[in-house]
């Protein structure tokens, strides 16, 4: 199921994005017994992706800084309960729409979270996050002191004869075991429940104990504030002498209870003492709004702003984020938008597509430029105030077949048809299916520049208004640039990204060219893919499967002539921003890699016109390692201390603003035998 239609691409085949599926079906843990009888899925090795080390972050001027220990952003994942039909396999369900997650470059930690006692992530999840270098945890919990884990593990009661009763030390060692078969990196521990009277202090210890063995053990550990010192059930809201020795034990930091304002930040930030441990401080944000500054829901961005005024406040001790069900809008979605309309069953199915996506949008949107300020708090003196955002790129989880870099067809793991090849016709039936596991990359979207002048503005899948010309020009430039997944005209089985951008008012010239900004049509850059450090050699070849649309028709007629060249048509064009070093400099040991130029890629003549579910799909192909200023490609006769190494830091587009454009993006691989990551 997983094959989908193929590109042809100078001669041999490429195939998109390939996931190894098992019949395994995830489920939690709520009995001593079971957890001694655990054991991981036959193919775990093969099915599970390793997360791989992005590389850095990158500052708001472009420049790659490693060893840095900035604020971190949590998603924490509980919806309806988890382990629904969708997440917890990851073979193909019926289930169309179902959740997606589409924002992960704004994350650095995701959380499965659910009421039962060890929840353990399922594969898919932990592949996606992985695939986009964020690292799982999954969660502990404990909120009834009748509990068999409380009682016979940390109390040390209740224990027949013949019963599995392991010690703290080796229920963290359980844990642990199960972190390392499953690949994914910490637990989050949470205890509400009260410890029994003349036994806090040994109960106490037994808990601290049981941290510290975890975190020997190899796992990272987050602790929730719930539980105080005294052992009662109390929550603080902030980090303090009641429960900074659960923090300390966990030693990567404590999940805040909701309940916070600005007083209890500031006490937070001083009992951390020092930058260190105030970026430990995950400070809790209930997207429900149960308790939470803003009342949650579209409004949860006033939390996250009052974080970052926190940190900004007290610029020494910045504070991490943890946004507590994240999923809101998509839980929410029918109390929140009109009925849908009665219509045949295709489109209504696109219809309740369109609304989950329109929803996401308006309740992340909000969020972008918060989440990546958060972030920005945490840099060191010296150069704290010229960033104002900071972000994290992508280092794509190695493949060895054809040695590409990168691939992916930007599928979401959706779609509304199967290819039918019964008979000597191919043909598409209609069946909705749903498979997290093998939801793929997918581009930030992120406008980055408007030339002349720079204008960052975060916008990964979503709708934005901006006027990003300053007050000097006659009429600013008013436009709205959308990218949603497309699921009626696709060029692999699932859905296309369809990315539209449309001037909402004219520019104004003078003898025929904008004021201020010289003799050119104003461009805008949009940003597809953020990299640290990437090497290519001269054997470097992309490939981009695109399809032009008139926004005025709908996708599904798409435009036969303008497929010819759709570049052309279009005026777009790809550039690739990038880092140009000495060879004989230190490669290895910079902590700053700055962008040196950007450089505007030829594609070749020739357009493939190639076989997707609907016709007009364009291959444009482009010799990327060629077009590069490199120690490949110098002269012969150039000297070692002349050798360059150039790192590709940014693969982006440039679009005119003159007109306006639409077009559908199908796919996009990388391929270099030779590529590193320096």
């Amino acid at each position: 199921f997983f094959l989908v239609v193929v590109v042809a691409y100078r001669n041999r085949i490429v195939k998109m994005p390939h996931m190894v599926s098992v019949d395994f079906v995830d489920i939690p843990i709520n009995s001593l017994e079971q957890l001694r009888d655990w054991k991981p899925p036959i193919c775990a090795d093969e099915a599970i992706c390793s997360l791989q080390d992005n590389g850095g972050y990158v500052d708001d001027q472009s420049t790659l800084h490693r060893g840095l220990d900035l604020p971190k952003v949590m998603f924490c994942h509980d919806m309806a309960g988890g382990y629904l039909e969708f997440d917890r396999t990851t073979k193909p369900t019926a289930e169309f729409p179902s959740f997606r997650y589409v924002h992960w470059h704004l994350i650095d930690v995701f959380v499965y979270f659910s009421h039962q006692n060890i929840t353990i992530p399922p594969i898919s999840w932990i592949n996606v996050a992985h695939r986009h270098n964020v690292k799982v945890y999954g969660t502990f919990i404990i909120e009834n002191s009748t509990n068999e884990f409380f009682g016979r593990v940390f109390c040390r009661k209740n224990i027949s004869a013949g019963s599995f009763s392991p010690s703290v030390g080796e229920l963290a060692m359980y844990l642990d075991k199960i972190r390392r078969k499953m690949k994914f990196e910490g637990w989050l521990i949470n205890m509400e429940i009260e410890f029994p009277e003349g036994e806090v202090q040994k109960t106490r210890n037994r808990v601290l104990h049981f941290l510290r063995r975890l975190k020997a053990c190899g796992s990272e550990v987050v602790w929730y504030d719930a539980v105080t010192r005294k052992g009662k059930l109390n929550w603080q809201n902030a980090l303090n002498a009641e429960n900074v020795d659960f923090a300390l034990a966990a030693e990567d930091g404590i999940f805040l209870n909701y309940n916070w304002n600005l007083d209890l930040l500031r006490l937070s930030q001083d009992t951390a003492g020092n930058s260190h441990w105030s970026k430990r401080i995950f400070v809790g944000v209930d997207c429900f709004g149960r308790g939470c500054p803003g009342g949650g829901g579209f409004n949860t961005s006033e939390a996250v702003n009052l974080i970052l005024q926190a940190s900004q406040s007290y610029p020494d001790r910045p504070l991490s984020v943890a946004l507590f069900a994240p999923a809101w809008s998509f839980e929410k979605r029918n109390d929140i938008a009109s009925v849908l309309p009665i219509a045949c069953p295709t489109q209504n199915a696109v219809r309740a597509a369109q609304l989950i996506s329109n929803l996401d949008s308006c309740f992340w949107q909000p969020l972008e430029t918060l989440l990546s300020a958060i972030r920005a708090c945490g840099r060191v003196p010296t150069t704290r105030g010229q960033h104002k955002h900071w972000y994290r790129p992508l280092t794509p989880l190695p493949c060895s077949e054809d040695a590409p870099v990168l691939r992916t067809n930007f599928g979401f793991g959706l779609g509304l048809f199967r290819i039918s090849d019964d008979g000597p016709e191919r043909k598409l039936k209609y069946e909705p299916w749903s498979c997290l596991n093998s939801q793929q990359l997918l581009p930030n979207c992120r406008l980055i520049t408007f030339s002349p002048r720079l204008q960052r503005i975060y916008s990964p899948l979503s709708t934005i208004n901006v006027a990003p010309l300053e007050a000097q020009v006659c009429s600013p430039l008013r436009f709205r640039i959308s990218s949603r997944p497309e699921y009626i005209d696709s060029y692999a089985q699932g859905n296309s990204l369809r990315v539209e951008l449309s001037a909402t008012t004219s520019y104004s010239t003078t003898n025929g060219h904008l004021n201020d900004l010289g003799t050119m049509t104003p461009q805008l850059h949009l940003e597809l893919f953020l990299f640290p450090n990437l090497c290519l050699s001269r054997e470097a070849e992309l490939s981009l499967v695109l399809k032009p649309l008139p926004l005025s028709e709908p996708a599904i007629r798409g435009s036969v002539a303008s497929v010819l060249d759709p570049l052309e048509n279009l005026r777009l064009r790809l550039f690739v921003d990038l880092t140009v070093l000495p060879a004989a400099g230190p490669l290895y040991t910079s902590n700053s890699y700055p962008v040196t130029h950007r450089q505007f890629l030829l594609h070749e003549s020739a357009i493939e016109m190639v076989v997707g579910q609907t016709p007009n799909w364009a291959c444009i192909r482009y010799r990327l390692g060629q077009q590069l200023t490199s120690a490949q490609t110098t002269d012969s006769g150039a000297t070692e201390a002349d050798a360059e190494v150039v790192c590709v830091r940014r693969l982006g587009m440039q679009i005119p603003y003159q007109h306006d454009c639409a077009f559908l993006l199908g796919g996009l691989t990388l391929v270099d035998p030779d590529a590193n990551w320096l």
